[in-house]
């Protein structure tokens, strides 16, 4: 699989578009982004796209600033106004989890949120579901939720771990099995 990072775009700018090349060299343009664009290599990011891209980047207080905007704006933040509805996944391209039963999000965009993070890692803790040399056994939370998965199954501990996604169907198993785990 070919990675499409910076060393990628820069060898195909080299040699497909040697003028664009030397002229980004030169520094006529800021970046190699705006190199490459100038010349229709690859997609511009929408202002959609920007915004996720900060909400997953932002620290803990400043998403609680920005929902505190929001509000003040007169707009209420999905986070609020799911708190009385039934759980529901968004479509695969974006959304969110409401958090109805649990007072908070399970994911956003498919991504754990902080909230749901620290949960099931407080829940590993006290459940004593480690393993040998203190992991977490994301292996048997895979197994207790329903429908099962398999344990080998290694989405959950990359979404912890590295901020991955998770898909659809396991967002609201785990979302059941968070639910299931209140008394912990």
């Amino acid at each position: 699989m070919v990675t499409r990072d910076n060393a990628y775009f820069e060898r195909r700018l080299q040699k497909e578009h040697p003028q664009v090349y030397a002229d980004w060299k030169a520094g006529k343009f800021k970046t190699l982004t705006a190199a490459r664009h100038s010349i229709g290599l690859g997609k511009r990011r929408t202002r959609f796209q920007e915004l996720i891209n900060a909400w997953e980047k932002a620290s803990t207080q400043e998403r609680d600033d920005f929902l505190d905007y929001l509000r003040k704006q007169g707009v209420q933040p999905a986070s609020v106004a799911a708190a009385a509805a039934a759980p529901t996944v968004a479509p695969a391209g974006g959304g969110a989890t409401g958090g109805s039963r649990l007072g908070y999000q399970v994911a956003v965009v498919g991504k754990l949120t902080p909230q749901a993070k620290d949960r099931i890692l407080e829940i590993v803790q006290r459940r004593g579901l480690l393993g040998q040399y203190g992991a977490p056994r994301y292996g048997a939370i895979m197994q207790e939720l329903i429908p099962p998965f398999k344990p080998q199954n290694m989405a959950l501990a990359q979404a912890i771990r590295n901020g991955t996604r998770l898909k659809p169907d396991m967002v609201r198993a785990l979302e059941q099995w968070l639910i299931n785990q209140k008394h912990v």
